[in-house]
């Protein structure tokens, strides 16, 4: 039997990671978000190296102000999905729970 509380409190601490507590019905919105996530995390990483390798300072600053806008985003995106799945746990009734995961 699954919690409505725990549901919610792992979403505030753990964003879109709560969804693997309801893995069986919320798998498609977990591997979504974690997809979204890794394609701009090895962005970010790629261009940082790609930057630093560069002997040339106006291509390293270019690819650092890149990079800076990408980690934003990343942030942005990040900060998204937590909301998502705050929202998510929130509006659903607690008989989702109780009778998950036939919910």
């Amino acid at each position: 039997m699954k919690s409505k509380t725990t549901a919610i409190l792992l979403s505030i601490f753990f964003g879109f990671w709560t969804w693997l507590y309801t893995y069986r019905v919320d798998k498609k919105k977990f591997w979504i978000c974690l997809s979204i996530v890794l394609v701009l995390v090895l962005t970010l990483m790629l261009i940082s190296a790609f930057s630093t390798e560069t002997g040339n300072y106006l291509d390293a600053f270019a690819g650092v102000l890149s990079g800076m806008l990408l980690f934003f985003i990343i942030l942005i995106v990040c900060f998204a999905f937590w909301l998502w799945a705050l929202i998510d746990r929130s509006i659903k009734r607690d008989e989702f729970y109780s009778n998950y995961p036939n919910g």
